[in-house]
């Protein structure tokens, strides 16, 4: 299934999608790959995959599910969101943010 998701692109418009998810993130766009629309429907099938291999583990992805799925925010959205916001560039402020507890 996965396969069948995986766009067929050229070597420069592989190259040129990647640059721009590095840019726009899940609202890059190119060559006809909607990387929201993709992103979706990875989580999907990892949602399904795992539902069958290992069920009570599924929660796990549930943090993804409502961020792409429901939100179409990636966590790097809303770490750009946050520095570019509230936190008016503040690398402390960033740091807090990322640690792990």
């Amino acid at each position: 299934e996965a396969l069948r998701l995986a766009p067929r692109l050229s070597a420069a418009d592989a190259l040129s999608l990647r640059e721009h998810a590095a840019r726009d993130g899940l609202a890059a766009r190119h060559a006809g790959v909607d990387v929201l629309a993709l992103a979706r429907a990875v989580v999907r099938l990892a949602a399904e995959g795992l539902n069958r291999i290992a069920p009570d583990e599924v929660h796990y992805l549930d943090v993804l599910r409502r961020r792409v799925i429901e939100e179409g925010v990636s966590p790097a959205d809303i770490l750009l969101r946050n520095w570019e916001g509230s936190w008016h560039g503040s690398i402390d402020r960033a740091v807090e943010h990322l640690r792990a507890a």
